[in-house]
């Protein structure tokens, strides 16, 4: 069913096995449900199944009897003279007639045609180009075929070295359009998201006493055993709920990223009594986050922000090296156990700390630049950064705390926030991790940092390797000489 442009299931649900929200109303054994909410509860592929069934139902239907099967193969080129024969014993040609008689027995709106012109003689081509143009559907066809394409198609896409240009029959540029509609369309979903989290920021602004403490604590062991219950027994779930209450009625976070630690903090207490697995946040960080906007959304916990713009994979490493400090005493870089009046002076002097490589800003992020050419910087603002794969440091983002390093790469010098964790020190040619210190032999580094004069850079200057794009934000470009390229 159809309401209001969105995909509903009428869903027969299984009343013992269901365990209801406390704030959602059971209505009965039969609801009608939005798509969104069955993907959400990993019933997706169920849905996928049960719209190709009713796809294949609505089609119009035809008699499965050998006249019929005959009938359709001879429209397609196939006498009956050989449709008693094995598929085996077919030429290439009338291999390709019976791929496109399978294609066409359900009568389909859309073809799609990969190389349709391929092993089938001139006049199945012509007769095929006939059928094309005279077919209501849509049709989507790759081939090699230049002269069957130009008879064929209205519009013609072609892929070469990365980009693609969109032309016309009569030859006329159609991608400009297209990336007017694609930009136009960004906006548009730019600014209904904006609207809906201003409206979810006003409900949240409407109960200011509830920022920065725990609504419902049901709500939030009901959160915990859904997220992270699936392999803990009751006893370790609960163990990090009381972890995650006294972190948060301690710290009293107002920010989704305060309640977000409170969940790391909560998450390395069960990790620690033996549940390693949890530790790992390569497999937890869409897990917790995904906790965290649960939380949230079910004003579990009062925040002021909704947790959307927490997505950096590097972002939750740096927070769960930083957690450790409060729960082992111990720096979160490199392992020294430390009184909690030494962490400020020792993050400063750890060979691990991030401190090293740039100004710290607002938040968890450090001060980089990358320099590069015009068209480049263009190409990076508009798609993000790619990871470089040839580097002395392996692959990777190269960018420095130091501005003269990226003035030396291109006109155009972009002033970055980086999220780092751990970060290695590679000082000398050589080094037994220089390039493989991103993978799992080498351990668990967020970037790689070259010092001045070390003799790993000609230049002298230090480097950086930043180990993914995802831990970049771009802060926009720098002035250079009164300037601003």
């Amino acid at each position: 069913m159809h309401d209001n442009g969105g995909l509903q299931y009428l869903v027969e649900w299984n009343v013992e096995a269901v365990e209801t929200e406390a704030d959602e109303e059971f209505t009965g054994p039969n609801t009608w449900e939005a798509a969104r909410k069955l993907r959400f509860m990993g019933l997706e592929m169920l849905c996928v199944a049960f719209d190709s069934l009713d796809v294949y139902n609505r089609m119009a239907k035809r008699p499965l009897h050998m006249a019929e099967v005959v009938k359709h193969l001879k429209s397609v080129g196939i006498m009956e003279s050989v449709v008693h024969q094995p598929i085996r014993s077919f030429s290439a040609g009338q291999m390709s007639k019976l791929v496109l008689a399978a294609a066409l027995w359900t009568k389909p709106h859309m073809l799609m045609l990969d190389e349709p012109t391929n092993f089938i003689d001139v006049e199945t081509v012509e007769a095929l180009a006939k059928a094309i143009k005279s077919f209501q559907g849509g049709v989507v066809v790759v081939s090699h075929n230049a002269e069957f394409l130009q008879e064929t198609c209205n519009e013609i896409w072609q892929i070469e070295d990365g980009h693609l240009a969109i032309t016309g029959k009569d030859g006329c540029d159609k991608g400009a359009l297209v990336r007017e509609k694609l930009a136009a369309q960004a906006a548009r979903d730019k600014e209904q998201h904006t609207r809906e989290l201003e409206m979810h920021l006003a409900s949240l602004e409407s109960k200011p006493e509830d920022v920065g403490r725990i609504i419902s604590k049901d709500l939030v062991f009901r959160s915990f055993k859904r997220f992270i219950g699936f392999n803990l027994p009751d006893h370790a779930v609960q163990l990090a709920v009381d972890t995650f209450v006294s972190v948060a009625e301690e710290r009293q976070p107002s920010r989704s990223d305060g309640w977000l630690a409170a969940i790391i903090a909560a998450v390395q207490m069960v990790e620690s009594i033996g549940y390693e697995e949890l530790g790992d946040m390569n497999h937890m960080s869409a897990i917790v986050l995904a906790l965290l906007r649960n939380l949230i959304r079910k004003q579990a916990v009062g925040s002021i922000d909704t947790g959307e713009e927490l997505t950096l994979w590097a972002k939750l490493h740096s927070m769960h090296y930083c957690e450790k400090v409060t729960l082992y005493e111990e720096c979160c870089y490199c392992g020294r156990g430390l009184d909690k009046h030494e962490i400020e002076t020792h993050e400063k002097e750890c060979r691990m700390s991030p401190a090293r490589c740039g100004r710290h800003l607002e938040g968890s992020g450090f001060e980089m630049f990358h320099g590069t050419s015009a068209d480049n910087a263009a190409s990076i603002e508009r798609n993000g950064f790619k990871p470089s794969g040839g580097g002395m440091l392996g692959p990777g983002v190269y960018c420095s705390r130091d501005l003269r390093k990226a003035r030396r790469y291109g006109g155009v010098v972009l002033r970055l926030c980086v999220h780092l964790g751990r970060v290695i020190t590679i000082d000398r040619q050589g080094h037994p991790l220089q390039r493989i210190w991103q993978t799992q032999v080498g351990g668990s580094f967020d970037a790689a940092w070259v010092p001045p004069n070390s003799g790993v850079v000609p230049s002298g200057l230090e480097e950086n390797c930043v180990r993914s794009p995802d831990q970049i934000v771009i802060l926009g470009r720098v002035k250079l000489d009164g300037k601003m390229f």
